[in-house]
């Protein structure tokens, strides 16, 4: 999960903005299959990604209402990127241009690409974190809020009242 994520961010970084939506989708998959692998490992032979979501819903470490959400936005997200993954439309291309050039930074481009982004990460470490509420209650303080500076507000709040 986290050399998928770090890898969005730096495709974003260079300006290879399908790339890094590409990654953060693979990161959102790979972070599903690895929570439902211990309760569940058939996930890891799932070939579909709706089936791997639903099996990841009746996983044990995702019972909580806070780790159910964040696995539904995961799944929300998930759909939006496979519009770009699979380039449906004008919108979707991101303004490509020539396959001859090299990938640049594209002010239009980058602030659909900077929202999702910016989304799944927030998503990745929501869903980690609520996922493993016993484990992020016990890390060090500072750590913890450095996790939780990353988030938004209502991710906080109920990371915090679970």
């Amino acid at each position: 999960v986290a050399s998928d994520a770090s890898q969005a961010v730096l495709c974003y970084a260079l300006g290879a903005y399908k790339g890094c939506l590409c990654c953060l989708r693979a990161a959102i998959e790979s972070l599903g299959k690895g929570l439902a692998a211990k309760d569940l490992p058939i996930v890891l032979q799932t070939k579909s990604v709706s089936d791997m979501f639903d099996l990841c819903a009746s996983c044990a470490l995702l019972e909580s209402e806070v780790a159910r959400g964040a696995l539904a936005d995961l799944r929300d997200l998930h759909s939006k990127l496979n519009l770009y993954v699979h380039t449906v439309t004008k919108e979707e291309m991101l303004h490509a241009s020539s396959l001859g050039s090299f990938p640049s930074f594209n002010p239009i481009a980058s602030v659909a690409v900077e929202k999702h982004l910016l989304r799944g990460l927030r998503g990745l470490t929501y869903g980690l974190s609520a996922a493993l509420i016993g484990d992020f209650r016990r890390i060090h303080y500072r750590n913890r809020d450095v996790v939780l500076s990353g988030l938004v507000t209502f991710q906080r709040v109920s990371l915090n009242t679970v």
